[in-house]
């Protein structure tokens, strides 16, 4: 007992005065061990192994013990372990220090923290192709973007082509009928004959009446 609380709810009220609430089950780092007490912040985990004075008796246990919660680090953010204040002194903090566990221990006082547990990270890391991804992506994209640009230009082209033949074709007819009604050189003897032009005019005459 720690006064009138377990040690269990000691540990627990501890843990919730900084923001975490004990899991009971349906998570994958649920209590299942005797002495096991996971926490969490709705982000991160903390998993705690209590230890009374009975499982301090062979030094084996206390180190399966530590074996086991190494094991914890790499699904845990943080991880503890909890000893009776007068027991902790066997243990060399710097075996725990050096593996990133912590160390909690409690009387009838109550708990304190002695040992802070490192932070484990377990963010899957971005893939390391990230930044060449970005940039196939923006190139990608510019050339869509050249591709439309070249599409609206083609079709502007296609538009006006026809126009532009058309005119061509009938600058080219204009000019052939030009050539065409271009009279040769007159003989001499028909070179300023007043006849001549009497003549031409009464042939277009005729042609605007039969028209």
């Amino acid at each position: 007992m720690v006064g009138e609380k377990t040690v269990d709810e000691s540990l627990e009220a501890f843990f919730s005065s900084r923001g975490l609430r004990r899991i009971l089950e349906g998570n994958r780092h649920r209590e299942g061990k005797k002495g096991e007490l996971v926490f969490t912040d709705g982000v991160g985990t903390v998993y705690l192994r209590v230890l009374e004075v009975n499982g301090l008796d062979e030094r084996n246990q206390l180190l399966e013990t530590i074996a086991d919660s190494v094991e914890q680090t790499s699904v845990a953010s943080k991880v503890y372990l909890a000893l009776p204040k007068l027991c902790a002194t066997i243990l060399d903090a710097a075996i725990l220090r050096e593996k990133g566990l912590g160390l909690m221990v409690y009387d009838s006082r109550g708990v304190e923290e002695v040992l802070p547990a490192r932070l484990f990270d377990h963010t899957p890391p971005e893939p390391k192709n990230t930044l060449e991804l970005e940039q196939l992506r923006r190139r990608i994209s510019a050339l869509e973007q050249t591709v439309e640009v070249l599409n609206s230009e083609l079709s502007k082209i296609r538009s006006t082509r026809p126009m532009q033949l058309n005119t061509r074709t009938a600058q080219i007819s204009a000019a052939d009928t030009i050539e065409a009604q271009k009279p040769e050189v007159l003989p001499s003897f028909l070179q300023d004959n007043p006849w001549v032009d009497i003549l031409a005019r009464r042939g277009r005459e005729v042609e605007q009446v039969a028209s």
